[in-house]
């Protein structure tokens, strides 16, 4: 089998820096902005569990 290594750490970089530059890049309005906080939170959420495999 082959497995694959998944670098959470540099995924979560990426997209802080990435949604740092949608915020700079854009004029966005105060939903747009709370739009991007809540997904950037969930993938956030997401990216902190550690993926198993049933035993």
């Amino acid at each position: 089998m082959n497995y694959s290594f998944i670098d959470f750490q540099r995924i979560s970089k990426a997209l802080t820096t990435s949604s740092e530059a949608l915020r700079n890049e854009m004029q966005t309005d105060e939903m747009q902005s709370a739009e991007l906080q809540e997904a950037e939170n969930n993938l956030r959420q997401a990216l902190s569990f550690g993926l198993s495999t049933p035993k």
